[in-house]
């Protein structure tokens, strides 16, 4: 079409598979999403922009699957030195209430440490730590990173004796646990447990996977099931400029805190853990370019533990 000086709007709509993995930025590779928009002048180069948008995968069933909502615990035992002369162990004990989270919730942490050598244990820290595994499609070699999200850390424990931690770790913006819906990118979480000791010895460490999820866990959220496996194809008409009206796009599955749900929407923040890219992303008209972060939810469930307080106290008034 030949476009005469003035301005115009047009309109353009494309469905998002519902099988999409989650924005990621990282050090040696990313999940981007883009809109592209390409103005086609004869006898001039092509004036081409870009904005790069945040997608969240928020009905990964096959991840929720594997989230665990009864209490879950992880021990180990560690001794320090050689035949004849090893130590009484160092005991490691770990309880989760679950091992599903979402970002904006304050997961209680509780460690119990025995420790019954000779060395003193002189900090104690726990953390939940991101592992990322980029697969490469030109040879079958894998690279693992690892990222510390959230940690805290505490005194230690004098030799033979016991001392019992209760964390409160914050889980802060990051993207959901990513196993089953891209091929070339795999992410991860675990919570970490370490026991620092002086010396040449090697500290106690303990590591139990958890899982971070798009949406907290409830069975609402994880009923929905999509019709197909594969990526949905877009309907031509979702594809057709349509000046003036514009176009509809297929409907979208529901939203998990849309009508009917107790679930309040979240927030959005950019993680700050996350790769700081030197690509850049402009605008027409800008004078500078900015660098791209997504955008990850973070959940404020300080009104449903309210909520669920005041009922356990009604429920031990009407038992009185």
């Amino acid at each position: 079409m030949s476009l005469e000086p003035g301005t115009r709007s047009y309109n353009f709509a494309c469905p998002i598979p519902i099988n999409c993995p989650s924005s990621f930025e990282g050090t040696h590779g990313r999940i981007r999403y883009m809109v592209d928009v390409n103005i086609i002048q004869p006898w001039k180069y092509d004036s081409i922009f870009s904005r790069a948008f945040t997608v969240i995968q928020v009905m990964d069933i096959n991840t929720y699957n594997s989230v665990s909502q009864v209490p879950v615990q992880a021990k180990t035992e560690k001794t320090f030195g050689v035949w004849p002369f090893r130590s009484d162990p160092l005991t490691l004990e770990l309880n989760l209430p679950q091992t599903g989270f979402v970002p904006g919730q304050t997961v209680p942490v509780n460690v119990l440490i025995g420790n019954e050598s000779k060395i003193r244990v002189h900090e104690v820290k726990v953390g939940l730590s991101m592992m990322i595994t980029y697969y490469s499609d030109l040879s079958s070699g894998s690279k693992c990173e690892r990222k510390s999200v959230a940690k805290l850390k505490a005194d230690g424990v004098l030799r033979n004796s016991r001392k019992m931690y209760d964390f409160q770790l914050m889980i802060p913006s990051t993207p959901p646990s990513c196993f089953h819906l891209c091929r070339i990118i795999k992410i991860g979480y675990q919570i970490e447990v370490v026991a620092k000791v002086k010396g040449m010895h090697i500290n106690g460490t303990l590591i139990m996977p958890v899982t971070i999820c798009g949406v907290p866990i409830s069975p609402p959220a994880v009923q929905y099931t999509p019709q197909s496996s594969g990526p949905v194809a877009p309907e031509q008409r979702a594809l057709t400029l349509v000046e003036g009206e514009g176009a509809f796009a297929p409907a979208a599955p529901p939203y998990p805190w849309s009508e009917g749900s107790t679930l309040s929407p979240p927030s959005y923040a950019e993680a700050m853990h996350s790769h700081s890219d030197s690509e850049k992303q402009s605008e027409p008209g800008d004078a500078e370019e900015k660098p791209y972060k997504p955008l990850y939810p973070v959940f404020d469930l300080s009104t449903s533990v309210v909520e669920k307080s005041e009922e356990a106290d009604l429920d031990k008034e009407g038992k009185k």
